[in-house]
């Protein structure tokens, strides 16, 4: 399981790099800044969650 840890802070790391870096970002509002970080952490629940229950599901088999 801990691989798949480290998928996720890569993916976290990639979209924080492309939220500061990319420039496109650079004119949003701090609101919509907030809101596009809110987005990312749901997503990244979402996977970690996902990945939890395949990991029980494997587990269980």
């Amino acid at each position: 399981p801990h691989h798949a840890l480290k998928w996720e802070d890569d993916d976290a790391e990639k979209t924080e790099r492309a939220s500061s870096g990319a420039g496109g970002f650079a004119q949003l509002s701090p609101e919509e800044e907030e809101a596009e970080r809110v987005k990312a952490e749901e997503l990244r629940k979402q996977r970690a969650l996902i990945q939890l229950g395949n990991e029980g599901r494997r587990f269980l088999q």
